[in-house]
């Protein structure tokens, strides 16, 4: 693949943009990323080398994970990455944003198979009339919970060979591929596909002892249970609560709510499954995620919430997702259990 036929943009972030490309009459992805001068080190602190470095794994489960085709550097690129968001603070991204800004090197990586939506098309799907849905029995559509195991059992395979994904709290980084498939055996568990096949993708920001880490990444490598809550905090509570919290919870406004937690007897309870909070935006993140896991109806309270006005939202959330969070979020060596408990006891249609 010398030459790469770029097609429709499928996806931006922050430092790449993603097109569908054709060779040959096949379709694939590119992914188009500035790097730093210095690329060519092999420094694995560099989302580029590790990205190759996981396609050793990738390539054992290619149903659950893109598979690196080929990659190539470019000296005299003009690609021009998008431009960095005003809600971004984060100092390690802006440190990062600045080394590149003047480089002319960057990379482009052909990954396959061609994917067909985002967790995020599937939400506006799936999610259209949201109002509909509460009063129903569960709001664990079919599909969903096909999604959630589909998931989980991916993040089960990161962590038994040492990976954490870093940024599964993105939902454009999960997507689907259609499939013929009617049923989809994860482990010892098979359960129906509804013509979805579920990936993880973008693995710049994968954390591994493998690789050179920072000092923030030596710390979350040691908490791998925060990948799975972050998937269910972003899956599960932001779909269902969006016409609630989704304005409300702003980067700039973390330690607003950190204060307030401190405030509560609840942060005891919190800060006995994570670290010391310190100035790392994501322990920070990774906080106010358990915290809306176990306390929903709390933290409402503490983003200034009227929840008279939402309670059929919340006593529904509560009762269709207290099971989930006790098992998923607490054990993350539970989870191939977790996935036959789920299939066992919803009622597929």
């Amino acid at each position: 693949m010398d030459k790469l036929n770029l097609g429709k943009v499928l996806g931006k972030g922050i430092f790449a943009t993603v097109y569908e490309i054709d060779n040959n009459g096949k379709k694939y992805i590119c992914k188009i990323q500035k790097q730093p001068k210095d690329i060519k080190n092999l420094d694995t602190r560099e989302s580029l080398w590790r990205e190759i470095e996981f396609n050793k794994f990738a390539v054992k489960h290619p149903d659950r994970f893109l598979i690196l085709r080929s990659y190539k550097i470019i000296d005299d690129c003009k690609y021009k990455p998008p431009k960095t968001p005003k809600w971004m603070t984060n100092k390690e991204v802006i440190s990062k944003i600045k080394r590149v800004e003047k480089s002319q090197c960057c990379s482009a990586l052909v990954y396959s198979p061609l994917l067909d939506a985002t967790l995020e098309d599937f939400y506006k799907s799936e999610f259209k009339n949201i109002s509909k849905l509460v009063g129903s029995k569960s709001l664990l559509t079919d599909n969903m919970v096909s999604m959630i195991c589909q998931v989980l059992y991916s993040l089960d395979l990161l962590y038994l060979d040492g990976y954490i994904h870093g940024d599964i709290s993105n939902d454009k980084n999960i997507m689907y591929k259609k499939c013929d498939e009617q049923y989809i055996k994860l482990g010892k568990v098979k359960i129906p596909t509804y013509g979805k096949q579920w990936y993880l993708i973008d693995y710049g920001n994968v954390i591994s002892d493998r690789f050179k880490l920072n000092d923030n990444e030596k710390k979350l490598i040691k908490l791998p249970l925060l990948n799975v809550a972050q998937f269910i905090f972003n899956t599960l509570y932001f779909p269902i609560n969006a016409i609630i919290i989704r304005d409300k919870l702003k980067i700039n406004s973390f330690e607003k709510i950190i204060e307030k937690c401190k405030k509560r007897q609840e942060y005891e309870s919190i800060l006995k499954l994570l670290p010391p909070i310190d100035e790392s935006m994501t322990l920070k993140y990774c906080f106010i995620i358990i915290y809306a896991l176990y306390f929903p109806a709390e933290f409402h309270m503490l983003l200034g919430i009227d929840i008279i006005k939402y309670r059929k939202y919340i006593i529904q959330f509560n009762k269709s997702y207290q099971t989930f969070y006790t098992r998923i979020v607490c054990n993350i060596d539970q989870i191939p259990e977790v996935i036959k408990i789920i299939s066992e006891t919803h009622n597929f249609s």
